[in-house]
């Protein structure tokens, strides 16, 4: 066991200096900017008229109401008709 411990103590040491080498490089500022100018990004276009709105929106979710109100009622009737006024 003492034979093996000098080469695997230089084994490691090799791999501990190896890890901790320099930083690598980062592209020169002219060759992002030649790269960018090859890559050409294509738009579509179209006109815009005013018309009518004719999409159905569909949202999912939970509605929850702001404020609650107890209703208390002299019988115990089933509700076969509620009557409501727009404002």
């Amino acid at each position: 066991m003492k034979n093996l411990t000098i080469p695997l103590f230089l084994i490691g040491l090799l791999v501990l200096t190896g890890a901790c080498s320099s930083k690598p490089k980062e592209p020169k500022e002219e060759q992002v900017k030649t790269k960018l100018a090859e890559e050409q990004t294509q738009v579509k276009a179209v006109k815009l008229v005013k018309t009518a709105f004719a999409r159905e929106i569909l949202a999912n979710g939970t509605v929850a109401a702001v404020r609650k109100a107890d209703l208390y009622f002299q019988s115990n009737e089933v509700v076969t008709r509620i009557f409501v006024k727009k404002r």
